[in-house]
């Protein structure tokens, strides 16, 4: 599970760099906004811990629940927009944000059940 949190992570982070519409990324809109770099963050930090190998899936859970979980705040009315009327930039935000979020509820609760 601590791997799919990376990959979902990693496919958001990508989703910033991807033109959400009319040729304009996520990543080109922190000049003028600082949530973008939350949003970033949210998606570097699940990233991160899944790949690192000092972490365990205890750790990897917590962190992807608070941060697809901000992030799911962050994008709650707007996620269906995200997904179906936004470029592929959009799409895989849309995609990495629900997935990710799953997993790691997932993960939280396997680890809470194996101790």
């Amino acid at each position: 599970m601590k791997r799919l949190i990376f990959a979902f992570g990693l496919l958001g982070l990508v989703g910033c760099v991807l033109p959400l519409g009319d040729g304009v990324s996520l990543f080109d809109l922190r000049v003028f906004d600082w949530h973008v770099w939350l949003v970033i963050a949210a998606f570097a930090l699940p990233t991160y811990v899944g790949l690192s190998k000092t972490e365990g899936d205890l750790a990897a859970a917590v962190v992807g629940t608070a941060s697809f979980g901000y992030l799911f705040y962050r994008f709650f009315g707007h996620i269906f927009d995200l997904a179906f009327h936004a470029s592929i930039g959009g799409f895989c935000i849309a995609i990495a944000l629900v997935l990710g979020l799953a997993c790691s509820l997932l993960s939280f609760a396997n680890a809470a059940t194996d101790r």
